[in-house]
């Protein structure tokens, strides 16, 4: 090869690397307009996620200018309809692209911002994935345009063929842009044989939009749901769908068993309803990502955990009655990453509403306390702590199935996985000594138990089991050493009162010196700066005399108090005031009687990254709750969580904050589950 002259002088010309460069833009022989641009920037992106195939809704992007955007790209594909919502906001259709996470950039000025995350998904991807209909893919229409079958995109790739005379509909714009089924009772898809699924559990899920607004118990078909979306031709004892406005599963168990949640929901809303069936453990109800009812008891899933039929189940009654844009049936639990995962592809493709905030709570597990070696008794009236070196201690309870022969106790259990799993670390003990090897507060329920510096404190003695002593009794040694350090707290004379801390200061306030009787009931206020050793009277409160609140909690240099109430045999007071007090003086936030939520005693409170919870809790006529309430606000204004505390209503349950979760065992004597959840920050 032969050398030009402008490539000689060019090699001539090479740089001496000794030789310091200016830019050229700081010569003068660039202007300094022609700068290397700003990197555009992409703060978030929702939702994050989108079918494989395309189709459906825009998803929104979150940017430094709006409209300096030039293309925003998904693993390399743009989006198509690119649109400037406002100045920080764009909007467009992911297109096609195969399954899998990708990035995502935005492109501004010649320049690409740094990636955020994005997953191509869809239900195919489920582990244990037995049928997925897709309102919008195979679908074989009759000559009349009526629905002849409808084509699982499983792998299994079932038909569902219409029943003789009884086709639903399909049409475009069923949901959004994209097309749906409309069915009303008497129609219904059916395959040519049952579909068994695994006895270990079940998950059935679906796009809807209700047509019909009411719907009545049906007559002579064995109990079944009134509007059936998924059921079988053969049993008249199982199917999945509605009553009203409500989801709701039908079991046989032995006897026809309801499982319903939610409410209002035939307002015309497409959305994501389902049901997951663990027949170890319990059924739920879900509405979009968020569980709408209590854990409720285990059965199997439609025909003895088989189906045939989407639409009109056995025989060809009380069938859906609505849109239908997708069904999804899994031999499995869905796990709740998926589950979200399902409920975002839901939003984009068939736009169903955006989850509310708390919708994003998730169950990491939801475990039993040990049977094996050591026995964990439903019980109420045990208190949990946390502690500084992360351990967890269960402590006391009341237990009507009375394994101790005393009915109370004072095991201590300890947890140091928070909460996943748990072990007795002091067994219980009829009459421990006040000093020495095995000292130990006496048993009991509804103690003031709180923590302190990083330990744990045990005050009073038990409300049933008068005279009422003024003990109290730190921990070390991670829970496993207990020491008495006074006798003389004002909890003498007294039952039911509240215990809390705030900075390095114990307070002991309320509570009532006849346990069943409301008309003893106190309302004071003592501190201690020592961990209980001594104390002083503090400001009065402005409440009414009441105990029962499990527990006060700190919250932003306050102390708060909701609800609580008198205990009686005859009568029982409630109350729902809130009330905060900041080592000076108390503030009424709320005055009892307000009309933003019930009144109870026995309730549980806590607080989580600047927002207060309040669970459960019993009312004056005997109504144990099942429910969870929060305030953003420093207790102003609550709203209720739609999916309810998780588990049975109860009352006295134990509930603690642990960095970035909830984890609350259920009181009430009718379970021993134990229940964490991540709720979104504020």
């Amino acid at each position: 090869m032969s050398l030009t002259p402008a490539l000689l002088s060019l090699l001539a010309c090479r740089i001496d690397p000794d030789v310091e460069v200016t830019p050229a833009h700081e010569t003068g022989g660039i202007p300094d307009d022609t700068a290397p641009p700003e990197l555009p920037v992409a703060r978030s992106v929702w939702p994050a996620q989108a079918d494989p195939v395309g189709g459906g809704g825009a998803i929104t992007v979150e940017v430094g200018d709006a409209s300096a955007v030039l293309s925003v790209q998904l693993g390399g594909v743009a989006l198509a309809e690119l649109t400037a919502l406002d100045a920080t906001h764009v909007s467009g259709v992911p297109r096609a692209h195969p399954a899998g996470e990708v990035e995502l950039r935005v492109e501004a000025a010649g320049a690409w911002s740094e990636p955020l995350a994005f997953e191509y998904w869809s239900p195919e991807q489920l582990p244990g994935l037995s049928t997925f209909l897709d309102g919008a893919r195979g679908i074989e229409l009759a000559d009349d345009g009526a629905v002849a079958a409808w084509v699982d995109q499983s792998a299994s790739a079932r038909r569902f063929e219409a029943v003789s005379g009884a086709a639903p509909a399909w049409a475009d714009g069923q949901f959004g842009t994209m097309p749906g089924l409309r069915f009303v009772p008497s129609q219904a898809l059916r395959l040519s044989s049952l579909v068994s699924l695994v006895e270990a559990g079940t998950s059935a899920f679906a796009v809807v939009r209700w047509t019909a607004t009411t719907s009545t118990d049906p007559t002579g078909n064995g109990g079944n749901v009134p509007l059936t979306l998924i059921g079988d031709s053969v049993s008249a004892y199982g199917s999945f769908g509605a009553r009203g406005g409500e989801v709701e599963s039908n079991h046989y168990g032995g006897n026809p068993y309801r499982v319903r949640g939610g409410a209002g929901l035939n307002d015309g809303t497409a959305r994501l309803i389902g049901a997951a069936y663990d027949t170890f453990t319990a059924t739920r109800i879900y509405v979009g990502n968020a569980q709408t009812a209590p854990d409720e008891i285990s059965a199997p899933f439609v025909g003895n955990n088989s189906y045939d039929t989407i639409g009109a189940g056995w025989p060809l009654a009380d069938g859906w009655d609505g849109d239908v844009a997708a069904v999804i049936i899994t031999s499995g639990v869905i796990s709740d990453p998926d589950r979200a995962r399902l409920d975002r592809w839901a939003q984009q493709r068939w736009g169903t509403p955006t989850s509310a905030p708390l919708d994003a709570w998730t169950r990491e597990d939801t475990t039993r306390m040990p049977t094996e070696p050591d026995e964990w008794y439903p019980r109420d009236g045990a208190q949990m702590v946390a502690l500084d070196t992360g351990r967890v201690l269960a402590i006391g309870g009341w237990s009507p199935y009375d394994p101790w022969g005393d009915r109370t106790t004072n095991e201590v259990w300890a947890s140091d996985d928070s909460g996943a799993t748990w072990f007795l670390l002091l067994d219980h003990d009829h009459d421990p000594p006040l000093t020495g090897a095995g000292a130990r507060f006496k048993r009991g329920h509804t103690l003031g138990i709180t923590g302190w510096n990083g330990t744990a404190v045990v005050i009073g003695t038990d409300p049933m089991t008068p005279p009422y002593l003024g003990e109290v009794w730190q921990a070390s040694d991670n829970g496993a050493t207990w020491t008495l350090v006074g006798t003389d707290a004002p909890c003498i004379d007294r039952s039911l009162f509240m215990l809390g801390t705030l900075g390095s200061d114990l307070y002991l306030m309320g509570g009532q010196t006849h346990i069943y009787t409301p008309s003893t009931g106190i309302a004071d206020l003592w501190r201690s700066s020592d961990g209980g050793v001594t104390w002083e009277a503090a400001p009065a409160p402005p409440w009414d005399a009441r105990g029962m609140v499990y527990r006060p909690v700190e919250l932003d240099g306050r102390l708060y108090i909701v609800g609580g109430g008198l205990y009686g045999d005859a009568t029982v007071v409630t109350f729902n005031g809130v009330y905060a007090f900041d080592g000076a003086a108390w503030e009424t936030i709320l005055a009892d009687g307000h009309a933003q939520f019930l009144a109870t005693q026995y309730n549980a409170l806590t607080a989580l990254e600047g927002r207060l919870w309040l669970f459960n809790g019993v009312t004056d006529t005997g109504v144990e709750l099942s429910r969870a309430l929060y305030s953003d606000d420093a207790g102003l204004t609550w709203q209720e969580h739609p999916g309810g505390s998780g588990g049975y209503a109860s009352h006295a349950d134990n509930v603690v904050a642990l960095g970035d979760r909830i984890v609350r065992i259920s009181g009430s004597l009718n379970q021993n589950m134990v229940y964490t959840w991540w709720p979104p920050a504020p």
